[in-house]
């Protein structure tokens, strides 16, 4: 988080665009074998959980400082400079997980009803999930 605030501003601006293209692929849509590799690499859980962030992200509820969160937390994640290096096996998204999973913490309180369905209803169409198996995979 502090290499994110202390950075350039052309860098941040472009971690930045990374980012929302990042969001933009989860939200609109992802080619089947691309959803593989996620599914296999990060998992359903860690897909929900930032789902949950984009989607708090575009609520109009929640305060500024807490998308600030959100958005270091989201670019942390996608950031190729970690504090452990993704390429190593087993261990690569621990850091990474982490960051999103603190941050969750953090804004938790902003959690609605609404924010949870939408990001329900999102990670169901991108892992081409029934309602039985979300409901069961996420009660």
């Amino acid at each position: 988080l502090f290499a994110i605030a202390t950075a350039p501003p052309v860098l941040l601006a472009l971690s930045v665009q990374i980012l929302l293209t990042t969001i933009n692929v989860l939200v609109y849509g992802i080619p089947t074998s691309f959803e593989d590799a996620i599914r296999e690499k990060i998992g359903v859980n860690t897909t929900y959980y930032i789902l949950l962030l984009y989607q708090m992200i575009v609520s109009n509820i929640v305060p500024i400082a807490d998308k600030a969160i959100i958005i270091a937390a989201l670019g942390y994640f996608i950031s190729p400079l970690d504090i452990i290096p993704d390429i190593i096996i087993g261990t690569g998204f621990i850091d990474d997980v982490s960051v999103l999973l603190i941050a969750l913490r953090q804004v938790i309180k902003n959690i609605t009803p609404e924010i949870k369905q939408q990001a329900k209803e999102r990670l169901a169409k991108m892992f081409n999930f029934t309602d039985e198996e979300l409901n069961e995979e996420f009660r």
